[in-house]
């Protein structure tokens, strides 16, 4: 849900958001559902995990490739911007950090999402990592030091 209350976002391999009225009914904003892409010549992506920026202007996602063989993950963490009833793919998954990326948290200007290829990755000598960046005015910048390695496969908590 966005920060305002207004709008719920749902994915899969698409993204939807609904309008949620004052009697909690949902409708879409879409038209119909929103295909990310990892790159600008529109290869397909699966959406991981999303959260609103504090504006509920933007939508971060954390994406991931489908392949499920770890030399081929790809994908990271995107950003979506919604006007109106249109959803443009403003950043592209980042795909730099060598693998896809999981689960996604916001704290402030700060987005941090998981390495989504965990022990796969790891048995095959890439270790699994939590990626950093600051979120300023529509684009991410990696953080210092980002990405930051871990052996942790469970969920990840801000606090």
């Amino acid at each position: 849900m966005s920060p305002d209350g207004r709008y719920l976002a749902a994915s899969a391999v698409w993204v939807q958001i609904y309008i949620i009225g004052s009697d909690a009914t949902l409708t879409a904003v879409l038209p119909q559902p929103f295909t990310v892409t990892l790159n600008a010549q529109g290869d397909r992506t699966a959406v991981s995990d999303m959260t609103w920026d504090q504006s509920s202007a933007f939508l971060l996602i954390s994406t991931a490739s489908s392949s499920y063989d770890p030399r081929f993950v790809d994908g990271g963490v995107g950003v979506l911007s919604l006007s109106g009833n249109t959803l443009t793919e403003t950043v592209y998954p980042t795909g730099s950090f060598g693998n896809g990326t999981g689960r996604i948290l916001r704290v402030g200007s700060r987005v941090y999402a998981m390495g989504g290829c965990f022990l796969q990755c790891v048995a095959h000598g890439n270790p699994s990592s939590v990626v950093g960046l600051d979120f300023q005015n529509g684009q991410l910048i990696p953080l210092r030091g980002s990405p930051y390695p871990y052996g942790n496969t469970g969920d990840m908590v801000i606090y």
